[in-house]
Order: structure tokens, then sequence, then C-alpha cells
């Protein structure tokens, strides 16, 4: 498989006082938490479309009658890891006891052992809450398993309070899963095998600049490329495009002229459609051919503010659901 952005990037993280002009320690747990939050911090559009994800989340009646009558305190350190294996990362909280199990294994083989599901299996405690994910807004991942869905806990704070942990000092530091749905979303690409088994062959240069999948906006992005591939239409927009962009006195975020202009030149300029050579991602199952084997790709456009104009307040439109 290739990944476009995979390798493309490299990442470098420290965190300075500037009062003091000194470099500070960034494996200090209050330090890397911080750092955490920085590289996890949303996008306003990003922001956006989690919280139209987020909206359609539902107490369930194991969340309106949690029964915590046997809960205790959790100790710090018992919050480290899986409390049947150690793993520090993607941990679920029983919100009825407070035992602490990995998530779902995944069908890449990332993910968990599943010792969370295995818990409500044996003890038949439904609610379980994401670490990393609560914060002092009061928001978390919550999953019922009894219910098989996400789910919304009125009561967060008060219920986690009862296992001793403040909501109030909790800080991200993970993705939720509705994140991690919408990113996938907004990454799908789609199969380059037809159904008869021929395979696609990609194009570069102009007029063959691809349009960036936003979540929801294939129907559209294939709109615009049956249009721009009118030469009508190209001949209308693309002779006097720089000029309107120049000379506009509207704000350009809401006229459509301007982002007419700004799409018949991403598409027919060519600089979005250049040949690269994609990243490989090693994974278990991968054979040597397919290591071998190059893929390119093009960078193409993201048509985030035409689609934002275009979809007003369309709420099925607006975000990238």
């Amino acid at each position: 498989g290739a990944d476009a952005d995979a390798g493309r990037y490299d990442t470098f993280t420290s965190i300075r006082c500037l009062d003091c002009n000194k470099e500070l320690d960034k494996t200090d747990p209050k330090c890397a938490s911080m750092i955490d939050s920085v590289l996890l911090a949303q996008s306003a559009y990003m922001a956006e479309s989690v919280e139209q994800w987020e909206e359609e989340f539902k107490t369930c009646p194991h969340t309106d009658n949690l029964d915590q009558s046997g809960a205790e305190k959790i100790a710090a350190k018992n919050l480290a890891h899986c409390s049947q294996c150690d793993l520090k990362s993607n941990l679920w909280l029983c919100m009825t006891c407070g035992s602490l199990g990995c998530g779902r294994k995944q069908y890449d083989g990332s993910g968990g052992n599943g010792h969370g599901v295995e818990h409500f299996e044996k003890t038949g405690h439904a609610v379980s809450c994401k670490l990393g994910t609560i914060t002092a807004e009061g928001k978390a991942d919550l999953h019922c398993y009894a219910c098989g869905d996400e789910v919304l806990d009125k009561k967060l704070g008060e219920h986690l309070d009862k296992l001793g942990i403040s909501i109030s000092e909790q800080v991200k530091t993970e993705k939720s899963v509705t994140e991690i749905n919408l990113s996938a979303n907004l990454a799908l690409n789609l199969s380059k095998i037809l159904e008869e088994g021929k395979e696609l062959i990609p194009m570069f240069g102009p007029k063959y600049t691809g349009m960036e999948n936003l979540g929801n906006s294939c129907y559209m992005n294939s709109v615009v490329q049956v249009l721009f591939a009118i030469p009508e239409f190209v001949d209308h927009y693309l002779p006097g495009a720089i000029d309107h962009l120049n000379n506009c006195v509207n704000k350009a975020p809401q006229c459509y002229l301007c982002q007419f202009s700004k799409l018949v030149l991403g598409l027919y300029s060519g600089d979005y459609s250049q040949k690269k050579l994609a990243e490989k991602i090693h994974f278990e199952g991968v054979t040597e051919e397919e290591l071998n084997k190059e893929e390119y790709y093009q960078d193409g456009i993201r048509p985030q503010i035409f689609k934002t104009l275009v979809a007003g307040e369309n709420k099925d439109f607006k975000g990238g659901q």
C-alpha cells in the first residue's frame, strides 16, 4: 500500500520558557501532556466537523441508570496501563467499577487486545470511557457495549469523580473515536481497480488535477470536474480569473466568482498535479513485489472554502460527515 503523506514530514518537538529563555525537559509528564495537546489541536474545520458528528450522540438506558454503588477511587498508578496487559494507549475505563481495559484489535493489527470488551462480557458493565479523550470542558469518548454505540453521559463529571478522576484537571492526549473516524473519512481514497479488473492509470499535468475528498464532497468534486471539462465553461472563467482575484472588492470566501476563479486556476495550472513518488507503508503481509513497485501521486486541490460557500447552512453538507 502507499500513503501520499507518510514519510513526507518529520515532527520534532521542544518546549521552552520564553521568560527564562530555557528549554524544558519534554519527557516530564506535565510537559509531555501539553505537547500532545498542541499536536492534537484541531483546525476550525475539523472542530466544526467533529461537533456535527457528536451532535448525534445520545444517552442510553445504561448511562441514564449507571450503577456505581460498588465503585472505588482509582490510584493514579492503576491508570498507567491496561489491567490485563502492558498497553498504555487506547485504554477504556469501566464507568461502573473503574476497571481499565485496552480496546479491540483492529483489522490492521492496531488497537488493543480486547480486554475492555472482555470485562463487559464477564461483568455486564456496559459503559466505558476512553482515557486521554477526557477534557476539562466535560467531553469524552463513551461507548456502551450493550447498545453497541457511542453514547452521551450528562453526568460525566460526577461519575468520573466517583472513580477519583477530577474532570477539571484533565488534558486531552488522544484522538477520540469520532476524530479517528472523521480522519479516515477525509482520507478516503477510492480504489484504483475498476469493476472490470482494469487498473486506473494516474494522469499528471494541466487539466489532470484531482480534487481532495473532504469527507462528503466526492459528488461535488465529480460535478465540478465535469463542468470544468466543458470548453465553454472553462473559457468563461479562465481568461479573467487572475484579474478578478486581484481586483474583486468582495470578501473572497463569500464571492462565488472568486471561488470559481480559484478552482479553474487550480485545475488548469498544473501546479497541483505534478508527479510525485509515494512513500510505501511497511506492514505485516506486504510482499516484496508490492514494496518495490513504484506508485505516484499528485497533491491535487482542496476546495474547502468553495464547499463551505456552496453548503451554506445545510447541516448535512456543511461538515465532513
